[in-house]
């Protein structure tokens, strides 16, 4: 065996891989899609030119809620860019390099924006945004992107009907006042949960896991479950399951496998025509055992990474389909443990603002 440390690896490898793949995952039953070597080569090219200096800035001026690694940053970036490249918001890989380059040059710019900065703490948008447009303004050729003047650069979409960045405001939902909803189910839409949800379905959408996180009472929580709530009637099941302290691998194993259904001998899944959305809360609660790992965490690890886990009593490997993992914690501190870098290192990740610095503007 050879071991290559990844540091000396590097993570242009798996942007090149996954670049090659990228047709064949956005293709479907429908739409066929292909990718020419020249549109590769540019988004390999978009990678290349600002993810390096990206993760630079990132380490030695900002602050993580949640400590991640460079590889996660970059498959967090990739993970977006892949959700917003689907055939079903209208991404034409057959236009012309005149016009296919600068769309695929905005998209990539929002998938920066929340792949890199999405697990830093608010304090730091000012400054990543004064940097972000500095280094994306400033461009001679098809990499360069305009962002809107106003707000910061965390406060746009990428709309791709009109391949123009728009700001959150235009897609933000109405409240409506239902007295048949219990109180402390009430979500009120702000920016943050409008900016939130769009990430989560754009990760659901690819079957790529999320993390979401923020101090207590900034909505998170209530968030996720009324998106999973909404996108219920597009064939997604939840899994919902609270993490407390106490709270063993096998109780967590077992609250999954109830809602699967056999597929075959070794093969479970969401039943025929659905996906399955397992919803963590309070992820980073379970106390550490004796040799500092989590359990229940460790489990829920090998089922997002293997794609399955071991069966209980006869000991044969269960392969899972459509199923995503989507988990939400508050920062480290209180009874909640760090969570391993290993566990968190292929989910894209997304702090809410304190209320403070949230957006007060109801529809």
């Amino acid at each position: 065996m050879v071991y290559v440390p990844p540091e000396e690896l590097g993570w242009m490898p798996f942007v090149k891989t996954w670049v090659r793949q990228l047709g064949r995952e956005l293709s479907n039953e429908d739409v066929k899609v292909e990718l020419t070597p020249e549109t590769i080569e540019f988004v390999e090219r978009l990678f290349d030119r600002y993810l390096p200096e990206g993760l630079e800035y990132v380490r030695k001026n900002c602050k993580e809620a949640i400590p991640t690694v460079d590889i996660n940053l970059v498959t967090s970036t990739a993970n977006i860019f892949t959700g917003m490249c689907v055939p079903e918001r209208g991404v034409d890989f057959t236009k012309p390099a005149e016009d296919l380059f600068p769309m695929l040059a905005k998209i990539f710019a929002f998938a920066f924006v929340f792949g890199l900065g999405g697990s830093m703490n608010a304090v730091h948008w000012d400054a990543f945004d004064e940097w972000v447009r500095n280094k994306f303004e400033t461009q001679q050729d098809e990499c360069m992107v305009k962002f809107p003047p106003q707000g910061l650069v965390f406060d746009n979409y990428m709309d791709i009907q009109s391949e123009i960045l728009q700001p959150w405001e235009n897609i933000l939902p109405e409240f409506k006042y239902s007295a048949a909803v219990p109180y402390f189910e009430l979500v009120v839409p702000t920016i943050d949960t409008t900016r939130y949800s769009f990430i989560l379905e754009t990760l659901l959408n690819v079957n790529r896991s999320s993390h979401f996180t923020g101090g207590s009472g900034v909505g998170k929580s209530a968030s996720v479950v009324s998106k999973l709530n909404e996108l219920g009637s597009k064939k997604w099941m939840q899994i919902p399951i609270n993490f407390s302290a106490q709270t063993p691998a096998i109780d967590t194993q077992y609250i999954i496998e109830s809602k699967l259904e056999k597929k075959r001998k070794t093969r479970f899944g969401a039943p025929m025509g659905n996906r399955i959305v397992v919803f963590v809360d309070d992820v980073n609660m379970p106390a550490k055992e004796t040799y500092s790992a989590q359990p229940p965490v460790e489990l829920l690890r090998q089922f997002q990474d293997m794609k399955g886990f071991y069966d209980r009593k006869k000991l044969f490997w269960k392969d899972i389909e459509d199923t995503t993992l989507c988990c939400a914690c508050a920062p480290t501190g209180g009874g909640r443990q760090e969570l391993t870098p290993r566990f968190v290192r292929s989910r894209g990740i997304g702090c809410y603002k304190p209320n403070q610095l949230a957006s007060g503007r109801v529809p």
